[in-house]
């Protein structure tokens, strides 16, 4: 299976104007027209290593967790999506409520632009964007 490049950008507006940038290499595989990004994070001094399968349609996107953090983040276009994750340490009820979700594929590139408001336990936490760039190497 090719290798490739993975940056995801997240930026929650209410906490600062500058995003949090994940870096990692990934597989990438596209299965009845759902795209499928698979990647870890390894384990740190301060963390256990994190397993990540991120599952993207037209109308949603699913970031499956396991190792360190547990759980899935589900965000779908025009209702809100409630899941829930283990830290490990706490349990955390999100809520996320996806307004605009764009999906381009280019040859080995893709590109995904998602905005949302996020909750946490009931609260609204901001308005936030993830932007998932994969490239082929």
């Amino acid at each position: 299976m090719p290798s490739y490049v993975l940056r995801i950008s997240t930026t929650q507006f209410a906490i600062s104007d500058e995003p949090v940038i994940e870096e990692a290499s990934a597989s990438f595989r596209m299965v009845n027209g759902t795209r499928y990004i698979s990647y870890v994070i390894p384990a740190t001094e301060d963390a256990p290593a994190v397993s990540t399968i991120i599952q993207i349609n037209e109308k949603s996107l699913e970031v499956r967790r396991s190792g360190g953090i547990r759980g899935k983040v589900v965000y779908s276009l025009g209702e809100p999506a409630h899941s829930q994750l283990d830290l490990g340490f706490s349990c955390l009820n999100i809520t996320n409520e996806t307004d605009y979700l764009a999906i381009a594929q280019l040859g080995g590139n893709l590109s995904v632009t998602l905005r949302y408001k996020l909750y946490i336990n009931e609260e609204f936490i901001s308005d936030c964007e993830m932007e998932i760039m994969l490239y082929g190497s």
